[in-house]
C-alpha cells in the first residue's frame, strides 16, 4: 500500500492510550462546554475571533503538566463535519493557524494548536520534536528530553484515523546552507528530505518555501500517486524519508514509524499565509475530501 493512500487504520499497541483518550497528568480544561473567544488566552484565536465564532466551532482548551512542564492546547472542533486534525505545534507560526482556521470551517474536523505565548520553545524544548513515547525514541531524537505520552495522547486524542493529519507550517526565506533564513527549501537535498520540484509551479506555489511535504518509511518513488499529482498541478514536494536511525521525534515521524495514519505537511514562507489555502484546496482535492463549505 502506498505511503500516501488514505488508510482506514486503527491504533496500534504504541499508542493504545490515545484510543482510549487517555487524560493528561495533571487537570484538563472542563470539555463539556465551548469557550467564547474573548475566554480563550490565546493570541491567535484573538485576531480569528470573527471566523470562529461560527456556531459549528466549539473552542476549548487543554492544559496539563507532564515531566514537570506545561502545556496549554487550543482544540476547535468543527460540531457539524468530522474531517482532518489540521495541526499546528509552533505558536509563532501565524500561517499555520490561518491555514488551520480555513480547513477546519471548509473540511470540517478538528484545530489542535499548542498556545506558546507566541513562542516556538517551550522550556526549551520544540513542540514538533518531542513526539515520543518509548526510551528508544528518545535516545535518537535530538529535541526529546523524555518520553511524553500524555502530550502525544493529548494532541491526537480527537484523531480519526480514516482522515489525515495535516501540519501546517510557515518558515523563513530560503535556507542557511545557500544564505538563507530557514531550513526547509525544495532546492535543499539531504538523505531524510528529499525534494521534487513541480515544473509547473507558478505564482507563489512556485516560491522554494512553498511546499507540500509528504512521508514515508520507504525511498521515494517518481510514480508515487501523491508525489506525481503534486508536481503535475504545480505544487512543490519534499519527501520525508523516515527510518528509525534518522527519527526526530516530529509529529510526522511518530505517525509514520508507528504506521498510525496519513499525515501531509503543508509549508509557506513566513508571512505569506494567503497561500496555506491554496495548498489546502489542493491538497484535499487529491484526497477526495469534499468541502463543507465554498470557498471562504
Amino acid at each position: 500500500m502506498s505511503a500516501f493512500t488514505l488508510r482506514r487504520a486503527v491504533f496500534v499497541a504504541a499508542v493504545c492510550l490515545c484510543a482510549a483518550g487517555a487524560a493528561p497528568s495533571a487537570a484538563q480544561t472542563p470539555e463539556d462546554g465551548c469557550l467564547d473567544a474573548s475566554a480563550v488566552a490565546d493570541a491567535d484565536v484573538g485576531r480569528h475571533a470573527a471566523e470562529l465564532s461560527d456556531p459549528a466551532l466549539c473552542i476549548t482548551s487543554r492544559d496539563f503538566t507532564e515531566n514537570g512542564v506545561a502545556w496549554h492546547l487550543t482544540v476547535i472542533r468543527n460540531l457539524e463535519r468530522p474531517g482532518p486534525v489540521w495541526a499546528v505545534p509552533h505558536d509563532e507560526e501565524n500561517e499555520g493557524f490561518w491555514g488551520g482556521v480555513y480547513g477546519l470551517r471548509r473540511y470540517g474536523g478538528v484545530l489542535v494548536a499548542v498556545e506558546n505565548a507566541e513562542r516556538r520553545l517551550n522550556d526549551g524544548q520544540d513542540p514538533n520534536q518531542i513526539f515520543a513515547i518509548t526510551a528508544r525514541a528518545v535516545q535518537v531524537c535530538p529535541g526529546a528530553r523524555a518520553p511524553v505520552p500524555d502530550y502525544v495522547a493529548a494532541f491526537l486524542k480527537d484523531w480519526d484515523t480514516r482522515v489525515p493529519v495535516v501540519g501546517l507550517h510557515s518558515n523563513w526565506d530560503g535556507f542557511l546552507e545557500a544564505g538563507g533564513l530557514g531550513s526547509i527549501s525544495v532546492r535543499r537535498s539531504d538523505p531524510k528530505m528529499i525534494p521534487f520540484a513541480s515544473p509547473v509551479a507558478e505564482g507563489r506555489l512556485a516560491d522554494e518555501d512553498t511546499v507540500v511535504m509528504l512521508v514515508g518509511s520507504s525511498p521515494p518513488d517518481d510514480d508515487t500517486p501523491a508525489l506525481k499529482w503534486m508536481n503535475e498541478h504545480g505544487v512543490h514536494v519534499i519527501y520525508r524519508h523516515t527510518t528509525e536511525d534518522n527519527n526526530g521525534c516530529t509529529l510526522a515521524d511518530y505517525l509514520t514509524l508507528n504506521r498510525l495514519g496519513d499525515y501531509y505537511n503543508l509549508e509557506v514562507e513566513r508571512g505569506d499565509p494567503q497561500t496555506q489555502p491554496v495548498l489546502i484546496d489542493l491538497l484535499m482535492t487529491y484526497l477526495e475530501i469534499a468541502p463543507v463549505a465554498p470557498a471562504l
